[in-house]
């Protein structure tokens, strides 16, 4: 099928001019919801020009530009791709924190040593993971694969939980004692 081959004539003398009332002009548009008052119901979309229509909920559609338009998959598959995460952390210069009109202000060097931290356990998880998972994480933004890292990570102690507590069930079951009934010297129930 060639290009075009679902679009229908709109124009005044086309058989689907009936149809959508698309030319009914801006003026007469808003006479006759003046005259109408709440008949918002009614409202046609109108054509405000070649390319764009006015819906009557307001909105206005038109034809998308080249500049407007998605890029092409191969232009997606030109952009070049980083290989190594994106994360760049900047070592301030020790500032003294003001303390002159009594408010302390947080000093900028312990955000610094926080991101350090946090670059520093991002590098460890990547590492620690198999070279497949590092090269799918690698086209990603750095908040992207901090965040996928921590899912991964609560992930990882899920499962560590749920298998040590299937583990202290496996134990317990094992140990007989825990459920036998010891006979002591003295009566566990006193009677009477």
């Amino acid at each position: 099928m060639g290009k075009g081959h679902c679009k229908f004539d709109l124009s005044e003398e086309s058989e689907f001019a009936d149809f959508y009332d698309f030319y009914q002009s801006q003026d007469g548009a808003e006479d006759s919801a003046s005259e109408s008052g709440s008949d918002k119901g009614n409202r046609k979309p109108l054509k405000v020009d070649q390319d764009s229509m006015r819906l009557p909920s307001g909105r206005l559609i038109s034809k998308k530009t080249s500049a407007q338009a998605e890029p092409s998959l191969s232009q997606i598959r030109r952009r070049p791709r980083t290989t190594t995460p994106q994360i760049e952390y900047v070592n301030e210069p020790d500032i003294e924190p003001n303390t002159t009109d009594g408010i302390s202000i947080p000093d900028t060097q312990t955000l610094t040593r926080r991101e350090r931290r946090q670059k520093a356990t991002a590098a460890h998880q990547l590492a620690n993971m198999s070279v497949g998972d590092r090269t799918a994480l690698m086209h990603l933004s750095s908040a992207e694969q901090r965040s996928l890292l921590a899912t991964n990570q609560r992930f990882k102690e899920k499962t560590q939980k749920e298998e040590a507590k299937s583990q202290r069930r496996i134990d317990r079951k094992g140990n007989k004692n825990l459920y036998a009934y010891w006979h002591t010297e003295t009566p566990v129930y006193q009677c009477g």
